[in-house]
């Protein structure tokens, strides 16, 4: 037996595509944020390479800030030198200027 109101929730009036209903239920359950900072930590490693990426220990993104701790100082000293770089080839990935700021440590 349906109670009243959950009936209502799940009435549609005119046919979804999985898309849209993915989409509905991530962003009901509140997944957006985990869900686009696994897609940014994802695109960091196509844009810098899996060899240079194996030198992050941690990585952090907030409010259009990227934080990535790096181990080696040779590592650390070529990417900030290649920051604009970078934050254009993350964006490209993502296809969306999501990334403001680079900070590397």
């Amino acid at each position: 037996m349906f109670r009243k109101g959950l009936y209502l929730k799940m009435k549609r009036i005119k046919p979804q595509g999985i898309k849209e209903l993915l989409q509905e239920y991530i962003k009901h359950r509140g997944l957006t944020g985990a869900l686009n900072n696994a897609r940014i930590y994802s695109a960091w490693n196509e844009a810098v390479g899996e060899n240079i990426a194996s030198y992050t220990k941690h990585r952090y993104f907030k409010n259009g800030v990227l934080l990535c701790n790096i181990d080696s100082s040779a590592v650390r000293n070529y990417l900030n030198s290649n920051k604009a770089q970078i934050i254009e080839k993350l964006n490209g990935i993502l296809e969306k200027k999501i990334i403001k700021e680079l900070i590397i440590r």
